[in-house]
This record gives C-alpha cells, sequence and structure tokens, in this order.
C-alpha cells in the first residue's frame, strides 16, 4: 500500500467531512423548508464508527490505477459521505451507512479480483480482430451533432435567452412545459456518458477548443430548454476533471476528486443562495433522500420494479418510487424524488439488490478501463462520468436510457491493441 497516498485520501474526506457536518446549518436555513427533517445533535458514537468506515474504505481502495481509486473516491465523497453525514445531522439509523460502505467495498473486491493485466489480456484476446476505436469516435460525434440538432428543431432557439439563474429557479415548471421522450428523450440521455466525455476527449487529445466549444454550446442548448440542470454541470465538471488529469502535476492529479468537491462546497460558502443550491442537490439532498428511500423501503413492501417491464408482479405499486417518497416525505407535491443507484435498487429488493448491482459495477469499470488501451483519457473520463452518475441515477436509467450499454459495447467489440502470443 502506497502510505502516503492512503494518509492523503483519508486526511481530505474527513476536512470534507467535518465541514460538511458543520456547514449544513448555513444550507438548511436557506432550503431546510423544503424537507420534513429537523437537526437533531450529532452522536459521538455514530461518528466514531462512520469514521472508522471511512478510513477503513479508503484503505481497500487504494489502488495503484488512478482511474480505479478516482472512481472509488467518487463513490465515497459523493455517496457515501453524504449518507453518512445526512445520518449524524438528523440523527438517523446508522445501519444506513452500511449499505453504501458495503456496496463501495463489493465493487473494490471486483476490481481487484479482476482489473489485473492478466485478465485485461485475457479479455482482450477474443476481440483483436474488432471494429477500429475511431469508428466509435466518429459514429458517437454524429449522434451528438444529430440530438442537438434534433432538439432545436423541435422547440427553437428562443429559450437561450433566458437568465440562467431564472432556468434554475424555475425548473419543474419549465420541464413541466418542456418534456421529451421517444428516441430524442433516448438520446439526450447518453450526453453525459457517451458524448461529452467523447467531445472533452477530442479537445484535448487534438488540441482543438472547436470540440469543447461544440460540447458547452450542447449542454447550454439542453440547459435552457428542458432546465436538465445535471446535464450543464455534468459538462462542467467532466471538463475540470479532464483538464485535471491532462496537466496537472502527478500530486494534484492523484485527489482530484477531493479537489472538485472542496471546490463545489467553497461554491456554497461563497456563491449566497446560488452557492448553497448548488451544495444542497450535489452533496446533501444525495445523502437525504437516499436516507429517506432506506427508511421507508426497510419498513414498506419494496417495489420489486413495479411499473417497469421488469415488474414481478407482486410489488403493489402504481407510481414510481420517486414518487412514493414525495407522497411520504415531501408531502405529495408531485415531484419525483429521484435518488442515485443504491437507494433506487434497495427500493426494489433491498440487500439482495445492492450486492447485485455492487458486484456488476465492479465489472463494468474493468471493462471500461480496456478502452484505455485506445484512449487513457477517454476511459479515465467515462469512469468518472459513470460513478458520478451514479449519484443521481438509477442503476437501469444508466445502463439502458444514458448510454452505458454503448460504452460496454465499445469496450468489448473495439480492435484490441494487446499482443497475444
Amino acid at each position: 500500500m502506497d502510505l502516503k497516498m492512503f494518509l492523503m485520501r483519508v486526511v481530505f474526506a474527513l476536512i470534507i467531512f467535518i465541514f460538511s457536518l458543520y456547514f449544513y446549518p448555513v444550507v438548511f436555513d436557506t432550503w431546510g423548508y423544503m424537507y420534513s427533517v429537523s437537526l437533531g445533535p450529532i452522536s459521538t458514537f455514530k461518528a466514531i464508527i462512520s469514521t472508522c468506515l471511512l478510513i477503513i474504505i479508503i484503505a481497500l481502495t487504494n489502488f495503484k490505477k488512478i482511474l480505479f481509486r478516482h472512481v472509488c473516491d467518487t463513490l465515497i465523497i459523493g455517496i457515501f459521505l453524504p449518507i453518512a453525514t445526512m445520518v449524524l445531522l438528523i440523527n438517523s439509523s446508522l445501519e444506513y451507512s452500511y449499505i453504501p460502505f458495503s456496496s463501495v467495498l463489493l465493487i473494490a473486491i471486483v476490481i481487484f479480483l479482476l482489473g489485473g493485466s492478466t485478465n485485461m489480456r485475457l479479455m482482450a484476446f477474443r476481440f483483436k480482430h474488432g471494429i477500429p476505436f475511431d469508428y466509435f469516435v466518429k459514429a458517437g460525434f454524429l449522434m451528438y451533432l444529430f440530438t442537438i440538432g434534433w432538439l432545436i428543431f423541435e422547440y427553437g432557439l428562443s429559450s437561450i435567452t433566458r437568465n440562467m439563474f431564472d432556468t434554475f429557479l424555475n425548473t419543474y415548471e419549465i420541464r413541466s412545459e418542456n418534456s421529451t421522450g421517444g428516441l430524442l428523450g433516448y438520446l439526450l440521455g447518453w450526453t453525459i456518458l457517451v458524448f461529452f466525455p467523447l467531445l472533452i476527449t477530442l479537445a484535448l487529445e487534438k488540441k482543438q477548443i472547436l470540440y469543447w466549444i461544440i460540447g458547452f454550446f450542447g449542454s447550454f442548448i439542453v440547459f435552457q430548454i428542458l432546465a436538465v440542470k445535471v446535464i450543464f454541470l455534468n459538462y462542467i465538471l467532466l471538463t475540470a476533471f479532464c483538464f485535471g488529469y491532462s496537466y496537472f502535476r502527478p500530486v494534484y492529479k492523484s485527489y482530484l476528486p477531493y479537489i472538485a468537491f472542496i471546490f463545489v462546497f467553497i461554491i456554497g460558502v461563497v456563491g449566497s443562495d446560488f452557492g448553497t443550491a448548488i451544495l444542497d442537490r450535489f452533496y446533501y439532498l444525495v445523502g437525504l433522500n437516499s436516507i429517506f428511500y432506506f427508511e421507508y423501503f426497510s419498513n414498506h413492501q419494496p417495489m420489486y420494479f413495479s411499473g417497469t417491464k421488469l415488474d414481478m408482479g407482486f410489488g403493489g405499486y402504481n407510481i414510481r418510487p420517486g414518487f412514493v417518497i414525495d407522497n411520504a416525505y415531501y408531502g405529495g407535491s408531485g415531484t419525483n424524488s429521484s435518488a442515485g443507484y443504491l437507494p433506487s435498487i434497495f427500493a426494489d429488493t433491498r440487500w439482495i439488490g445492492v450486492i447485485f448491482v455492487s458486484l456488476f459495477l465492479g465489472l463494468i469499470f474493468v471493462i471500461i478501463e480496456k478502452i484505455a488501451g485506445h484512449s487513457q483519457l477517454f476511459a479515465y473520463i467515462v469512469a468518472i462520468a459513470v460513478a458520478y452518475a451514479l449519484m443521481n441515477h438509477p442503476f437501469m436509467m444508466l445502463f439502458l436510457s444514458n448510454g452505458l450499454i454503448f460504452i460496454l459495447f465499445i469496450a468489448f467489440f473495439v480492435r484490441s491493441r494487446v499482443k497475444i502470443k
């Protein structure tokens, strides 16, 4: 184990953890009216256990490969810490912190077992005469232009003159007026995991800023027309990660996920109501909604994929889990209180789903790393994009609607550069 790396990760994680605990009252004063919770005294026992869990999971994910380490760092800071933070702040059950801890642990175990060079060589053998990587790049670029062009044709460009802050504040009203579905909605779902990583990679590897401008314009158009905050914010986030990965000195590059989250907290501190809104959505709400999901579906019938194509027939729900949580905790305001992969799969099958999906995610990250033979930057940013998307999207949505299946298709069928004797 790289002891210095481990200790620095622990220090950064503890800084974020402690600061998040002390800064939340400021966020709560502004946005707490939306939540049916009250802040309670922080339990010293729960704080000690949570800190121990944090140190243990950092020790077990201290991978040498930066892609794997940063994926785990993102899951730790973006999923485990928000849940552990809110468990302490609202004095919820400590067992809810065990769920993200176990998930990240299972992902790390799969990466440790399958992420070695020997296993990657075996995976590459079957596809050594596959499709050239450039074909996938060209296809992805053309699909992106088609998607943005279709969106503009459908809704026009009148929305781009609206103040961005007004768009942010009137998100749900705009979404109710401008909603997409069908093929266009499906293609827009690919932006975060496929199109954005591709355009940012082309901009940096080919040193042509036009690719980045095209991507930024698309993210801006999607935000202004559809008020999808996560797409615009993710473009900025992925750009920062790619820039740091490409140009930072190794000592700074090693801690990119921590730097990113510290920067978000700085925005929360100095950005007035807008900054606290971003911090609340990016960190605290992830933890709060996760706890709501864990609490509700621990004490009520699981969804068993009710209302989806995987419906097992005995869930007994006729609405999505987000609306179930909205009815139970937000007064039935009609908002789909969405959450990431963990609470969503827990809502469907509890611990069985958490275990299965976590193991599968570990395998997915191992497969994505295979693309590094063609473009280390593209493989890295796709892995980071998937990790961040897991904070806010259900797993099945990522797999089917957000383009993850296309990424896996690339990884499996791209022409291998590994030489097999």
